[in-house]
């Protein structure tokens, strides 16, 4: 096979273009922005667009950071409260809910 063949459609190892950005989506990210203020920031302060698919992709693999930021925000969340917990709420069957909701007489 000639070369340039393997060339056109050998994978293509090229980093993405949001790699160049990635201090600034790291700073977003740990500041709270979402994925499209993040994509809004990329199109009107850098030139880029990109889908929001790419993007979270972009994140997935290259940004430890995202990651590490819902661990800390979901670690807060779960920390004993105060106040007293309500007992485990017990899960109706489906007959259970349509006759709580009595539509139907069973």
């Amino acid at each position: 096979m000639k070369k340039s063949i393997l060339e056109k459609y050998a994978k293509n190892n090229h980093r993405s273009v949001l790699y160049e950005h990635i201090e600034d989506i790291k700073e977003l990210l740990e500041h709270g922005a979402s994925q499209v203020n993040i994509i809004l920031y990329l199109k009107e302060e850098q030139g880029i667009t990109t889908t929001k698919s790419n993007l979270s992709q972009f994140i997935k693999r290259h940004i430890q950071i995202a990651t590490t930021f819902k661990q800390e925000k979901l670690e807060i969340k779960k920390e004993p409260s105060t106040q007293k917990e309500s007992s485990p709420k017990k899960k109706l069957s489906i007959a259970e809910q349509i006759k709580k909701q009595g539509a139907f007489r069973i």
